[in-house]
């Protein structure tokens, strides 16, 4: 959910009351997506790791997803966007799970030993 924050109004020397309409939205719990580049960098990998690099399964429901309906979802809600920790979810399971920690099943995790764990 999203929160809208305003700056507080101030009064001018004229007397009439200004608002510093600089306005921000900020996530709950603020933002551990990481930038934008870090959130393409994510897709790409559980496209890689869960699928075929261009589709993978929603781990919720099995509707195939590609780069532009992946979601990372948290198996651990509010916890990191660490690797060990996000799966492919479609928008809609990812919206209905919401904070609660049931998940179908913990995905297995590929055995990458031989490369380096990048984030």
């Amino acid at each position: 959910m999203l929160r809208l924050l305003r700056a507080p109004a101030s009064i001018c020397p004229q007397g009439r009351i200004e608002s510093n309409r600089k306005e921000v939205i900020m996530r709950n719990g603020g933002d551990k997506r990481g930038k934008a580049a870090d959130r393409r960098r994510r897709k790409q990998w559980m496209l890689a790791m869960f699928g075929d690099h261009n589709t993978a399964p929603c781990v919720h429901c099995g509707k195939g997803l590609d780069y532009s309906t992946i979601e990372a979802d948290r198996i651990k809600p509010g916890g990191s966007y660490a690797r060990t920790n996000i799966q492919p979810s479609c928008r809609p399971c990812n919206v209905r799970r919401g904070n609660s920690p049931i998940t179908p099943y913990k995905p297995a995790m590929p055995d990458n030993s031989h490369t380096a764990d990048r984030k």
